[in-house]
């Protein structure tokens, strides 16, 4: 049921587009590992998660292990960002990205500023970093999914606002 929940959120991205920019083969080569490890870190999160509704443990080493995954996806975004050009966004692209949020979200404030896709992509690579964050203070909490639930559909949302911008004009 929380898959079907996230998946109803990236429903404009295509396959293989979590979060990707595009640039040259290079950029976007990164760009995908980048994502890729985000969603592995996604994939610990859940699976600890999993370890908690089936009393199979705390959950404690998946949420460590997302936390570090998230970290190293963090540092991929951040050299990514080093290579893919600076493309200012149009009027009616800051107006799709704004949309994507409620009012009161967090990533709706961090993007307030955002100017061209590299500010966009810069909000993905804090995110991800506060997710790391995040993942490390769950492993001592009582109920994970309350905090983790919100934050991944955001995160998703954002992920799938960066790669549905492009096709705004």
């Amino acid at each position: 049921m929380f898959a079907a929940l996230l998946m109803g959120f990236v429903g404009t991205a295509a396959a293989g587009e979590f979060g990707n920019v595009f640039g040259n083969e290079e950029t976007q080569k990164a760009s995908r590992d980048a994502s890729a490890t985000a969603l592995a870190a996604v994939e610990k999160a859940v699976s600890g998660l999993r370890a908690r509704e089936l009393q199979d443990g705390s959950g404690v080493e998946q949420f460590m292990a997302a936390s570090r995954l998230f970290a190293e996806a963090a540092d991929k975004m951040e050299a990514v960002l080093k290579t893919f050009p600076n493309q200012e966004l149009s009027e009616p692209q800051i107006v799709f990205l704004k949309a994507q949020f409620s009012p009161d979200s967090q990533t709706l404030a961090q993007l307030q500023g955002a100017r061209s896709l590299q500010d966009v992509y810069r909000n993905f690579a804090a995110k991800t970093r506060e997710m790391s964050g995040t993942m490390e203070g769950l492993a001592t909490k009582e109920n994970a999914f309350s905090v983790l639930s919100p934050l991944l559909v955001e995160y998703f949302q954002l992920a799938d606002a960066i790669v549905a911008v492009r096709a705004v004009k």
